[in-house]
C-alpha cells in the first residue's frame, strides 16, 4: 500500500476550480509542484470527512487520475526570499510543462495547408457582362487641379453686380414685412 492511498480513505470526493494553479478548500488555498504543471480547470479533491488539522490533500485530474499530493500554499512576508524561491520554482514547473505541451503539438505548415483548402474549392463563377467600357485620352493626366483663369471684372461690372445683390435683399425685406 502506497502512503498516498492513505490519503483517499474517508474523504469526499469534490470538484474544484483551478485558480492561479491553486485549490481552494476550507477558505485555505491549496498547492503542489504537480498543480502548477496541470493544464486543466478542474480538479477532484479528497477532502477528510473527519477533522480539520489535515495538511495534506490528495489531487486527482478530471478523469480521476492521481495528480498529486496538496499542502496548505504559504504565505510569505515581502522580503522573505522563501517566498522567491517559492515563485522562482513555480514559474520553472510551469515553463517546462508549457516546453513539453509545446513538443508534443505537431507542426502546422499554415500556407500548405490553406493551399489545401484553395485546391478543394469550387471554381469562381463569373458574372456575366453586360458590356464594355474603354477610356481612351489623348492628354496626359495632371495630378493636381488646376484653377481656370477669370479676367477681372470691371467697376461698371462690379456695381451693376451690387445693385443686383441690394434689389434682391429689397424684396425678401419686403416679403418678411407684408
Amino acid at each position: 500500500m502506497q502512503p498516498n492511498d492513505l490519503l483517499s480513505v474517508f474523504v469526499t470526493k469534490e470538484t474544484r476550480k483551478v485558480i492561479q494553479h491553486s485549490v481552494k478548500v476550507n477558505n485555505r488555498s491549496w498547492t503542489c509542484d504537480e498543480l502548477d504543471r496541470y493544464h486543466g480547470d478542474k480538479v477532484i479533491v479528497h477532502v477528510p470527512k473527519y477533522g480539520y488539522g489535515f495538511n495534506q490533500l490528495r489531487l486527482d485530474d478530471a478523469q480521476g487520475n492521481f495528480l498529486g499530493v496538496a499542502t496548505p500554499d504559504e504565505i510569505f512576508q515581502y522580503h522573505d526570499p522563501r517566498g522567491a524561491e517559492r515563485s522562482a520554482k513555480r514559474k520553472a514547473n510551469r515553463n517546462a510543462s508549457l516546453r513539453q505541451l509545446d513538443k508534443s503539438a505537431p507542426t502546422i505548415d499554415v500556407g500548405a495547408a490553406i493551399k489545401a483548402i484553395g485546391a478543394r474549392a469550387p471554381e469562381p463563377v463569373t458574372n456575366i457582362s453586360r458590356g464594355k467600357v474603354t477610356v481612351q485620352s489623348a492628354r496626359k493626366t495632371a495630378r493636381t487641379i488646376t484653377p481656370e483663369f477669370r479676367p477681372e471684372k470691371t467697376a461698371e461690372e462690379r456695381e451693376a453686380e451690387i445693385r443686383r445683390v441690394d434689389e434682391c435683399r429689397a424684396l425678401i425685406a419686403r416679403r418678411k414685412v407684408i
